[in-house]
């Protein structure tokens, strides 16, 4: 029985271009000054609506901090998607343009 969400992923492998420099869409690499805003981003938010519904400022802080860390994996896949987006798009436009 082959279930889809169960079965391990493959490991994902960049390619190198034949040609000069190219950027691999499928991965990404936030620079240090990214994940921290990400963090503080997801630390902040998650922390004040746990503050808004609790109002217990110790659960708070100690979840927003889960919180936060938990946020840099997802804003990291979110940009991969606008990126991949954007490229679709640009090549869209592309062909548009030829035709």
């Amino acid at each position: 029985m082959n279930i889809p969400f169960l079965a391990k992923k493959e490991e994902y492998v960049p390619i190198s271009p034949l040609i000069g420099e190219a950027d691999d869409y499928n991965v990404y690499y936030p620079d240090q000054k990214e994940r921290i805003l990400w963090f503080i981003i997801g630390m902040i938010v998650s922390g004040a609506v746990l503050y808004i519904f609790y109002e217990k400022p110790i659960i708070s802080v100690i979840f927003g901090v889960v919180f936060g860390i938990a946020f840099v994996p997802i804003r990291t896949k979110q940009v991969i998607k606008k990126r991949k987006k954007k490229l679709t798009t640009q090549f869209r436009s592309l062909l548009d343009a030829l035709s």
